[in-house]
């Protein structure tokens, strides 16, 4: 999904109340990294979205440098932003808001919490989706590391999702010395835990299981998240986020696709969003796998197909469109069959 001026990480995708929503990382004044802000779309689809106001703007202390990363989590029935703000003094500070009219189905207006900030310490960045155990507490992990204890998806636990009791690195590792926006989900066809991190320049993860009496992430699978036959995608693909799609029983992804220049102050744009996927494991269990979702299928539209059969191509003659194709998207599916050489 391009979108005009600076675009990155896709922050708390949700379904509430019939429609999907896609809050990202937006720079609404020019196409650089620079004082973020919350964009925010809708869809019935995942695949047609439309623009709302901005959700989230860098309008106090606590955030003024910026409203990062963060996620959307449904509690008791309200869907509510934790996101990581800059504060005045340049710490990373972890916030909350709420929609300013539930009757409103584009939840197009939000309310910064009072208590904000919720959480100052560690100096970390990117919380994930909220969870609830047994035990009636909510969790909450967000990234942080240092060069010597390595990167960390550091948990936090509450009664009420307000205030925040710091526990312990929920899992860590040093391949490298910090972690961002990690994600920790169920595979609700299998019951399998997955944990997923972005670090040395990737999205990765791994499957594994939750130790209740230590309260951590454990691998049981074929890696580690760090290690590069864990990866989710091998092309520039990161601070990727995951949700719950009730509609369709399935874990969706979606992440931040950068360019390989910084040429957006021409362009007017800089980074996009990848088409949503689903998640599933292999039949053993311990590797991911991701399809494109099913609605996909509606950006086919067969009164617009051309289908051209046995079209030799010269060595000689310049590549150019084929005549007559319209529109900002093409998708080309082609078969190469190349002369046999003796």
């Amino acid at each position: 999904m391009p979108e005009k001026n600076w675009l990155n990480d896709p922050n708390g995708p949700m379904y509430f109340n019939g429609y999907y929503h896609m809050f990202y990382q937006y720079n609404p004044n020019a196409p650089v990294p620079d004082t973020m802000y919350w964009g925010h779309c809708f869809s019935t689809d995942m695949v047609h979205w439309i623009r709302l106001p901005v959700a989230l703007a860098p309008d106090h202390s606590y955030d003024q440098g910026g409203c990062w990363t963060g996620s959307a989590t449904i509690v008791n029935g309200v869907p509510t932003i934790i996101y990581t703000g800059i504060n005045s003094n340049g710490q990373q500070v972890q916030n909350q808001a709420f929609p300013a009219d539930l009757t409103d189905p584009t939840l197009t207006i939000w309310t910064k919490s009072s208590l904000n900030p919720l959480i100052t310490s560690p100096n970390g960045r990117d919380p994930s989706t909220g969870f609830q155990l047994h035990d009636g507490y909510y969790y909450l992990i967000y990234g942080f590391g240092t060069e010597d204890l390595g990167g960390q998806a550091v948990l936090f636990r509450s009664q009420n999702f307000k205030n925040w009791t710091y526990m312990h690195p929920f899992h860590s590792n040093h391949y490298d010395s910090f972690w961002e926006c990690p994600d920790i989900f169920n595979i609700s066809s299998s019951n399998q835990l997955v944990l997923k991190a972005s670090l040395l320049g990737h999205d990765f993860w791994a499957t594994g299981s939750f130790d209740f009496e230590t309260q951590t992430f454990v691998p049981t699978g074929t890696g580690d998240v760090g290690e590069f036959s864990q990866l989710i995608d091998q092309g520039r693909f990161y601070a990727s986020k995951t949700f719950y799609d009730p509609i369709d029983d399935q874990q969706v992804i979606f992440g931040w696709v950068a360019e390989e220049d910084n040429h957006g102050a021409d362009r007017g744009w800089q980074g996009c969003h990848s088409l949503p996927r689903r998640i599933e494991l292999s039949d053993d269990g311990q590797e991911i796998r991701s399809h494109p979702i099913d609605n996909l299928k509606s950006l086919r539209d067969k009164s617009s197909h051309k289908k051209f059969i046995n079209i030799p191509l010269s060595s000689s003659t310049p590549f150019r469109l084929i005549d007559g194709l319209i529109g900002n998207q093409i998708e080309l599916l082609i078969n190469w069959q190349f002369p046999m050489y003796q």
